[in-house]
C-alpha cells in the first residue's frame, strides 16, 4: 500500500447486493445445519429454530445492505438490485425453513408478522439511507462561503 492510498473499511467498499444475498443464503444454511445437529444431539432446540435463523439472517441482510448502499455509485441501480436480492433471500430462507421445520410460515406462530415487520423496516431504512446520501451530496455541492443576501423587502440606504 502506498502512502497515497487510504485504507478502506468494509463500509466504504462496494459489495454487490447479489453477493450479500448469497452470503445470507449460505449463513442460513449453516445455522440450520448446526441447529439440526444440536437438535439430534438432544439439545433443547425449539421446533421453530429454522424460522428464527431465517429471520435473523434476513434482518442482518437488511441492516448491512442498507448501510452498504451509501458506497454505491448509482443509487437507483443499487436499490433495484437490493430489492431483488432481499425478496429472493426472503423467499429462499422461508422455503428452506419450511423444509427443515415441516411447518409453513403461517403455522410457525408469529413469524409471518415478524417477516412483514422486518420487510417494512428494511424498506424504510434503505429509503432513509438513500435520502441521507442525497442530502449529503447536495450539501457538498453547495458553496457555504457566505449566506446569500435577499434584495426583496430591503430598505434602500440614502
Amino acid at each position: 500500500m502506498t502512502s497515497k492510498q487510504k485504507p478502506q473499511t468494509t463500509f466504504e467498499s462496494y459489495i454487490h447486493p447479489y453477493k450479500q444475498a448469497a452470503f445470507g443464503v449460505g449463513l442460513v444454511l449453516v445455522l440450520m445445519f448446526f441447529g439440526a445437529i444440536l437438535k439430534s444431539a438432544g439439545a433443547g432446540m425449539p421446533d421453530r429454530f429454522a424460522y428464527m435463523a431465517a429471520g435473523a439472517t434476513i434482518m442482518m441482510f437488511s441492516i448491512f445492505n442498507s448501510i452498504l448502499s451509501v458506497s454505491a455509485k448509482n443509487s437507483m441501480e443499487y436499490w433495484g438490485q437490493s430489492m431483488t436480492s432481499y425478496f429472493a433471500l426472503l423467499v429462499i430462507c422461508t422455503l428452506v425453513a419450511w423444509g427443515v421445520s415441516g411447518e409453513t410460515i403461517w403455522e410457525a406462530g408469529s413469524f409471518a408478522w415478524i417477516f412483514q415487520v422486518v420487510t417494512i423496516g428494511y424498506l424504510v431504512f434503505i429509503s432513509l439511507m438513500n435520502v441521507m446520501k442525497n442530502i449529503v451530496n447536495f450539501a457538498m455541492k453547495e458553496e457555504w462561503n457566505q449566506p446569500r443576501l435577499r434584495t426583496k423587502n430591503r430598505k434602500k440606504r440614502k
